[in-house]
């Protein structure tokens, strides 16, 4: 080999072993809490990734905190389910949202990730959106369920009063609860035309 040709064969050689060395630095191992349809060795399934180690999944495009939460729900008295924490392999970093394209290996990493789309500026913006109407519609929930206690409270309370004042106590209890409601369910009726409209904004942000 001329020697003037060693060179540049050392500096693709090394090449290659910088390029080695950054791709391995780019994939991450983890310990994930797993939820899942069966899944058998070598099949693949998209999953999203929600912190701090959660590996949900099922859908085709990123699943948003309370779909995960009403998935888990949904699977709780399934038998036909992998769930559970499992060793991990990602192509790049896992972060919230990102979606995944997973094979169950049977290897010592028992689930296999490549990274398909990590969430964008607008993704998230959409996701943040979504989420918050989420957490206010838990809140109207809450708030309908507290009206309804307190004026069952109320009712008990009236059977003391004997069958002269039970009645007109009654009625007041139920006041209460139609009350409350009155002034819950139009807020609620507006954050479910609110939602739909984010969930769409959404939707359209993640190429669904």
């Amino acid at each position: 080999m001329p020697k003037e040709a060693l060179p540049n064969r050392c500096h693709g050689i090394l090449s290659m072993m910088v390029l080695a060395i950054f791709l391995a630095g780019c994939s991450h191992a983890e310990r994930v809490n797993l939820l899942a349809n069966r899944w058998n060795t070598g099949e693949h399934k998209k999953c999203t990734f929600l912190g701090p180690s959660s590996l949900i999944c099922g859908g085709d495009r990123p699943l948003l905190r309370w779909e995960a939460d009403d998935l888990r729900a949904s699977l709780a008295n399934s038998a036909a389910i992998e769930r559970g924490e499992y060793d991990a392999s990602f192509s790049a970093l896992p972060t919230d949202y990102a979606l995944w394209d997973c094979r169950k290996t049977g290897d010592s990493a028992v689930i296999s990730c490549r990274l398909i789309r990590a969430p964008s500026a607008d993704d998230l913006e959409a996701i943040r959106a979504v989420e918050e109407d989420g957490k206010k519609f838990t809140g109207l929930k809450a708030e309908l369920a507290d009206a309804e206690a307190e004026s069952s409270a109320a009712k008990k309370r009236c059977t003391a009063r004997g069958s002269q004042g039970y009645k007109a106590c009654e009625i007041a209890a139920i006041k209460i609860a139609k009350d409350k409601e009155d002034s819950i369910l139009p807020r609620l009726d507006a954050l479910i035309m609110a939602t739909k409209r984010d969930k769409e904004k959404f939707e359209q942000a993640v190429g669904r």
